[in-house]
């Protein structure tokens, strides 16, 4: 059989699918599972990919926001003959993970966690044996902290003692350390307490104790300590004879004439190098803290890096060039190029840059030019600066390697490649995938599915592709392709295709200053038309959605809050509405309140929504957000807030539930102040700059506004602090409102635990059915000042 042959023989099976039968429930949701990492290796030979199993098989259930590790598996492929996907370890259990090939593709780093233990492992390819080291390698799946500089040797940042790495433990710290403190403190023997220091005193409490860098001889077991220091991540030179290492420093002071924005870090982050070949370190700009991450040359003769030196504020940082061989450093200024800061979907921010040749690419915006428009140019160390992308419409925050193109921009419209001297449009990766499955639907008969390629990753010699395809029904399916042929080496959430999932509509309407918007309703699966249907509202501020419907709303999604496929699946409709405004509402307009209405309107207008039966639930700053309509609307017969905020003046300053019980690890102080005065809630100030505007935009200061039946979602251990929403609930049993709390132990932002998802849902669905069904007890309308009585003094209280 011909390759293409091959490939329309296993797409059809794609969408050959069972017929729908049935609606989507919370146990679909449980039952989720996904491909994560996948890595061809060097010599086209291998595919290794991560499995991410049911959330059910997870080994334990208190580290959701870790679940990409403790659901994974791996999987390997061989190219060389019919394709076939099988476990790579012979013990395979979840909470398995890629690190990477060796430069010859012989050997494969991987990280298992077995129970407390978290443990680096080097699997020998051609015979599929393990060695496991006494090491634990540190895992940040936002920093490089494991690299092969041979065939047979590997750089490692080891923490210390054998313990998981921060970011697989920070979770738990609430069930790890809390228990001994109390026991300390019961037994009388020792002291139970955690020391922090501001100004004078900033170094006072604990420390991190120092990691290490360690060479691994993948073939001997031989380890090797070269440094000792707190490493946060490392970058590879090419010729593989230099690491460059970022260091956490010393405390940082929060600034002072300036809002704090994410970007000001609790520490320094120092650069080093390490030279493999004289196994000797030297620090190239002592003064510099360094901003985001650090890149090598083609040629690995350079290095760039942006950051600030001295006592610079972030306003004057600049790009870094450093010449390995003259040990050079050259500060390219610019030349009125202003680096700017951008946020990414993983909640950090940083200054973005890349190489192209010898040149350095960054993301700036023009000191001097009229409209602060943020633009990639091309920076020289001598010369002014090129603008690239001035012409477009769009730009692109990040930069990466697509096929040939070596600086290529993903944006709204589609892909762009940087390497010239003007931007060049790119084919999409795997469009040509996506007409060809359009094609064999209308030939299947299946044109009402929107299967989509989700993902497409070439081997480096571009002779092989691993195409992830999502199907409407929530099912995913791995294909390869290659000289060989094509085939299906996995799929996952069979247990979806007997579901109908909830029919999404986009709807347009104007905003309150006139701009167009897009909001997405979705409705319950194979309702008869021209049933009105009970509608769910879920704010979220920020929120923009385009001509798709959003990812994070699928089948497939694993959304364990708010989920519009569960509630449809209820017989709810959901409005999903932009809310562009984002800032935190306040006495001076109903900000975000307009922008819902508006698009509640539109959704009536469908005739599909029963105007009398509409509820809010939010989560998150979305549970703020619904909290806060709630004192500004009568217009919901029904709200649910889950993980909010509620007195945005008590958020600054707190240390959160288990960072408090660590606060070596790097308080959360400057984070939580850029939330209120840079983030979402964009007020500005500390609170005690402008304490007013604080009490305006929180609703458990308007209170006394809300008449709407209220359910209020808590957990122990979210940073959302379980606190504020005991008051507002407090508040609204003081006035005798209707209101009930929840609050889940054990659980973080999100509720995860099996039985704890099941059990908020089940209540979510009772809520809903009491509060939306039931006539109002009287009219709605929302007291402005309290009632003469409460003016009088308690009974019998003492005078004087």
């Amino acid at each position: 059989m011909s390759r293409w042959r091959t490939f329309w023989a296993a797409a059809l099976l794609i969408l050959s699918g069972a017929a729908w039968a049935r609606t989507y429930t919370v146990d679909d949701l449980l039952r989720t599972e996904d491909f994560g990492a996948l890595v061809f290796d060097p010599q086209d030979r291998w595919l290794v990919f991560e499995r991410r199993e049911s959330f059910l098989d997870m080994g334990r259930f208190d580290m959701l926001a870790r679940a990409v590790v403790l659901r994974s598996r791996l999987y390997r492929v061989d190219l060389r003959v019919p394709f076939r996907a099988t476990p790579l370890l012979p013990d395979a259990q979840p909470g398995t993970i890629l690190y990477g090939f060796s430069s010859g593709g012989t050997h494969l780093a991987i990280g298992r966690l077995m129970g407390d233990r978290w443990q680096l492992g080097v699997v020998t390819m051609a015979t599929g044996a393990v060695r496991w080291f006494d090491l634990s390698p540190d895992y940040n799946p936002f920093h490089v902290t494991l690299r092969w500089i041979s065939d047979e040797r590997l750089a490692v940042i080891a923490d210390p003692a054998g313990q998981r790495p921060w970011w697989l433990r920070i979770d738990s710290l609430p069930a790890d350390r809390l228990p001994a403190r109390w026991a300390a403190t019961r037994s009388g023997a020792s002291a139970a307490v955690t020391t922090v220091g501001s100004g004078r005193f900033r170094g006072a409490g604990d420390r991190l104790p120092d990691n290490r860098l360690v060479l691994v001889e993948a073939s001997t077991g031989a380890t090797t300590v070269l440094a000792t220091g707190h490493f946060l991540a490392m970058a590879v030179a090419p010729d593989r004879d230099h690491l460059a290492l970022i260091e956490q420093g010393e405390a940082t002071p929060l600034p002072q004439d300036r809002a704090v924005s994410l970007i000001d870090m609790p520490f320094r982050r120092i650069l080093s190098l390490y030279d493999l070949r004289a196994r000797a370190a030297w620090h190239p700009c002592p003064d510099c803290d360094v901003q985001g991450m650090i890149q090598w040359s083609v040629d690995g003769s350079g290095l760039a890096f942006v950051a600030r030196r001295g006592g610079e504020d972030w306003a004057a940082a600049s790009a870094f060039e450093l010449n390995i061989a003259p040990r050079s450093l050259a500060r390219l200024e610019g030349h009125g190029v202003v680096p700017a800061i951008a946020e990414f979907p993983d909640g950090s921010v940083r200054m973005p840059f890349a190489w192209r040749g010898k040149d350095i690419l960054l993301l700036g915006q023009s000191a001097s030019g009229p409209n602060r428009r943020t633009d990639w140019y091309r920076l020289r160390v001598r010369g002014a600066p090129q603008p690239l992308t001035a012409n477009l419409s769009h730009v692109g925050t990040d930069l990466s390697r697509i096929g040939r193109c070596a600086a290529a921009m993903r944006t709204a419209d589609g892909p762009w490649c940087l390497d010239g001297t003007k931007p060049q449009r790119m084919q999409q990766p795997g469009t040509g995938l996506i007409g060809n499955i359009a094609h064999m639907r209308d030939v299947a008969g299946a044109s009402g599915r929107s299967d989509r390629t989700e993902r497409v990753e070439i081997s480096p010699s571009g002779k092989a592709k691993a195409v992830q395809i999502l199907a409407s029904d929530g099912t995913k399916t791995l294909l390869v392709i290659s000289a060989s042929g094509t085939a299906i080496v996995d799929r996952v959430n069979l247990h979806l295709r007997d579901v109908q999932p909830a029919d999404p509509r986009r709807l347009t309407y104007r905003l309150p200053g006139g701009g167009l918007a897009t909001g997405w309703l979705y409705l319950p699966p194979g309702a008869p038309a021209g049933r009105s249907h009970p509608l769910v509202v879920i704010p979220y501020p920020g929120q923009s959605y385009g001509k798709e419907p959003p990812d994070g709303q699928g089948p497939a999604s694993a959304r364990f809050h708010a989920n519009a496929q569960i509630l449809a699946g209820g017989g709810y409709a959901v409005l999903l509405p932009s809310l562009p405004s984002g800032a935190a509402a306040s006495d001076k307009g109903s900000g975000f309140v307009e922008e819902v209405d508006l698009a509640v309107d539109a959704a009536i207008k469908t005739g599909t929504v029963d105007p009398r039966r509409i509820a809010l639930w939010g989560h998150s700053y979305g549970g703020y957000a619904a909290a806060a309509i709630a004192s500004r609307s009568c217009r919901y017969a029904s709200i649910i807030a889950s993980a909010g905020v509620y007195d945005l003046g008590a958020v600054p300053g707190i240390f959160g539930p288990t960072l408090r019980l660590a606060p070596e690890l790097a308080l959360p102080i400057g984070s939580q102040f850029a939330w209120a005065e840079t983030g979402q809630a964009r007020l500005g100030v500390p609170p005690w700059i402008d304490p007013a505007a604080y009490v305006a935009a929180s609703p458990f200061y308007r209170a006394g506004h809300i008449a709407t039946p209220m359910l209020i979602v808590a957990a122990d251990r979210d940073p959302s602090p379980m606190q504020q929403a005991e008051q507002l609930f407090s508040a609204l049993y003081r006035q005798n409102k209707d209101a009930q709390l929840l609050t889940y132990w054990g659980e973080g932002h999100v509720i995860g635990s099996p039985a704890n998802v099941r059990d908020l849902y089940a209540r979510v669905f009772a809520w809903l059915d009491d509060t939306m069904n039931r006539p109002r007890a009287g009219p709605c309308a929302p007291r402005g000042s309290p009632p003469p009585g409460l003016a009088r003094r308690a009974p019998n209280a003492p005078s004087g």
